[in-house]
Order: structure tokens, then sequence, then C-alpha cells
């Protein structure tokens, strides 16, 4: 019987390609598929980033990067990862630079926005890899439930509701916010007739 070889991408291979279409990270070696984001993911992602650019302009301790900028994890078979929001803080930025192409570093913090549509398990092996690389820092957001599920290697799983604190801990010192914060405001209720 024969046996079916299938080729693994590498990150350069990877970089390469061109699909406008839909979001891909090259999970051991094999491209993952994701749709766009929706609204709902596309506003908390960028309440997030907007606080953490905020942080860092006024503590210039690393650079910030938007969502889908890959993070080269690990080789053979390579891994590229594209969280939501991520810092790099500068001890950890390459010596040449942040390249034009993956970055060859773990970042300091990443955030995932988890959208309605992604599986548990799935949220769990980006978790894992995500720890595995040696990230020091994760949020992952549920915009549905107003919650943050902070990870930290070496520390208890934290899960904090929307009037709870989040802070940077050791990674970003003095950041602070309401979880509220983070996500889209309620929406007030309309009142019966109309202005005039």
């Amino acid at each position: 019987m024969a046996t079916e070889v299938r080729h693994l991408v590498t990150a350069e291979e990877f970089i390469a390609l061109r699909d406008d279409s839909c979001r891909m990270e090259l999970v051991d070696g094999e491209i993952v598929r994701m749709a766009p984001s929706g609204g709902g993911h596309g506003k908390v992602t960028f309440r997030a980033a907007g606080l953490l650019n905020n942080y860092l302009e006024a503590h210039p301790i690393g650079e910030g990067f938007g969502a889908e900028t890959g993070f080269l994890l690990r080789r053979n078979p390579d891994l590229v990862r594209a969280p939501d929001v991520s810092i790099l803080l500068n001890e950890h930025i390459p010596p040449d630079g942040i390249p034009g192409g993956f970055i060859p570093a773990t970042p300091d913090l990443v955030v995932e926005v988890v959208s309605p549509n992604d599986g548990a398990e799935e949220v769990q092996r980006k978790v894992q890899d995500w720890l595995n690389a040696g990230v020091p820092l994760l949020w992952l957001m549920y915009p549905g439930l107003r919650r943050v599920v902070v990870h930290a290697p070496g520390q208890p799983m934290l899960i904090l509701g929307e009037n709870d604190i989040l802070d940077g801990g050791a990674v970003l010192p003095g950041f602070s916010c309401r979880v509220a914060d983070l996500f889209a405001r309620r929406a007030e209720p309309q009142a019966n007739g109309s202005a005039g």
C-alpha cells in the first residue's frame, strides 16, 4: 500500500503565499485558514490595541503589533502564529530590528480575542503553542461573556469579569484597566418618541 507523502510548508514558503480572502497561520508546517474577523471581534481588538498603545507611548519599553503580525515560534515543522494584539519588549527585539517578514521571536504579551465560532480545542491549542513558545503573559478575551482569562507560566489561570481590574504584571509594570474598558459599551436603551 502506497503512503501519501505530505509536503510541510516552511515559513519562507508561507510568507510568499498571497491569499487575501482569509487569515492564515502556519501550524506544524500546515496552513490553517480562518474566516475574516467579524465586527465585534475587530472592535474589541481595536480597543485593546488602543489601551496598550497608550501605555507604550507613556512607557517606551517595547513595540506593539496589530492583528495578523506573524511570529515564527518554531522550526521543523514551522509554527507561525498571528495574535490579535502583541507586545515585544525592547530586550527581545531581534538585533537587526523588526524584520519585514515574520518576527523570529516570542512576544512578551499576546492578546487573543475569542470569536463565537472558535472551537474550544482550537483555542486551547493556541494557548498551548504560545505558552510552549515561552510567552510570559497571555490574555484571552471573550467579548460575549465580557471576560478575560489570563495565562502566565507557573501561575493558576485567572478569570476576570467586567468589573475586575486587568494588570500587566511584570511584563507591563503599571498597566491596568477595568475589564469592561476592553469591550464595547453596552447599548443604551432607546427612549420612546422622537427627539425634537
